[in-house]
């Protein structure tokens, strides 16, 4: 419109390369139709995988299988990359032609600019806006905040600088004056803690008190920023973070024997079956249609929260790990289903060092030694004789 009123030529030229440039573009969008059911499968393919092993990363880290089970990821993104891939392939020659066209017409404009303002039919002002010359710049704004993007993820620190593997002699753990926050937020303050090798330990306190973070501590999916974590007199810092299991009902999109066998992927069917027994999950397993090859929803979504907790219970015992952290683990159970948890969680923590989380009495009056935190800091601690079940409520 701007140059129908200033130049009528530079109108026509413009509807010329516009006509063209969409024609070609409806052509480059019908061919793409062709490749995007591919490319929609592969990218939620992609999304699936890549969900399930960020929500499942505690899961792998506490079962040293983060570094081999990566692979699905890997070939979920290279399925995605091949689809966009082919999709691009196949309109690209369109795709040069449609730039060409509007370069040519901008190099037309700008003859056509150029030969009026010699013949003084347009001042020089004019014949500079035939052209706009901003994309560059935009174009660079662009490459620069995603470098800035980069440069952030790849400056995080590693956790593990050592490849050393945490082998004590016992299992002792001591928290040694530990602090640590998330940013500017202070979340456990001065905590110092010991819980000898095969006791148990009960954390309670209100939410939001640190209770989770300080387990996240010990199982060294965060390092603390002041203080010591030590395992057996050594600290966890100095070795990989492979050393502690974490009891985390997520379950992965696979057949129940395959999420309980992750905890040991050498383990025969009937050392799984021993350890569902165990974990007081085999008969639930059996009555399902397909029994121990029944597929699990994502997540854990066809099971109840206790089928979950048994579950994952059975798959920490089939690893025998000799440290167990139990985050509210009767939380989302019944009490009708509790009884069997708690007999699976027996099983679990025979002669081991366990720690637990817990809001209800009954996973509480059985441990060695109770701390309760509030606001990042032990407020008290004792012994299970010496702390009454009102003074653990309050």
């Amino acid at each position: 419109a701007f140059f129908l009123i200033v130049q009528p030529l530079f109108a026509l030229i413009t509807l010329v390369g516009l006509g063209l440039g969409m024609l070609i573009l409806h052509i480059i969008q019908w061919e793409a139709v062709k490749h995007t059911p591919n490319v929609l499968a592969a990218q939620e393919n992609m999304t699936i995988q890549a969900l399930e092993y960020i929500r499942g990363i505690s899961v792998l880290r506490a079962f040293s299988q983060a570094d081999g089970s990566e692979g699905a990821v890997y070939a979920a993104f290279d399925r995605k990359r091949q689809a966009d891939l082919d999709q691009e392939y196949a309109s690209l020659p369109l795709l040069k032609i449609y730039s060409a066209v509007y370069k040519l017409t901008g190099c037309v404009m700008m003859f056509a600019a150029a030969a009026l303002y010699v013949a003084g039919s347009i001042s020089l002002s004019y014949c500079l806006l035939m052209e706009q010359m901003g994309d560059g710049a935009f174009m660079a704004r662009k490459i620069t905040t995603e470098l800035n993007r980069l440069e952030a993820v790849t400056d995080m620190p590693r956790m593990d600088t050592s490849n050393r593997k945490l082998e004590p002699e016992c299992f002792d753990i001591e928290l040694r004056d530990i602090s640590f926050g998330y940013d500017s937020r202070t979340v456990i303050e001065h905590v110092s803690l010991t819980v000898p090798d095969g006791t148990s330990c009960a954390i309670v306190g209100p939410s939001g008190s640190g209770k989770t973070t300080l387990c996240n501590l010990i199982s060294r999916f965060w390092d603390v920023q002041e203080g010591k974590v030590l395992l057996g007199g050594q600290d966890v810092k100095e070795f990989t973070a492979d050393s502690l299991v974490f009891q985390n009902v997520f379950l992965f999109h696979d057949t129940i024997e395959n999420n309980i066998r992750f905890g040991n992927p050498s383990a025969t069917e009937e050392e799984v079956i021993e350890a569902a027994k165990r974990a007081q999950c085999h008969e639930f397993i059996c009555a399902l249609p397909d029994g121990y090859r029944t597929m699990v929803g994502e997540g854990g979504s066809t099971l109840s929260g206790g089928e979950k907790q048994r579950i994952s219970i059975a798959r920490a015992i089939l690893k025998n790990a000799p440290i167990v952290i139990l985050d509210e683990a009767t939380s989302s159970v019944d009490p009708e289903n509790e009884r069997e948890l708690l007999a699976a969680i027996g099983e679990l923590t025979r002669g081991k060092t366990l720690i637990s989380i817990a809001h209800r009495l009954t996973t509480v009056r059985n441990a060695d030694q109770i701390v309760v935190i509030d606001h990042g800091r032990v407020s008290q601690k004792g012994t299970r004789g010496g702390m009454d079940a009102e003074s653990i409520k309050e």
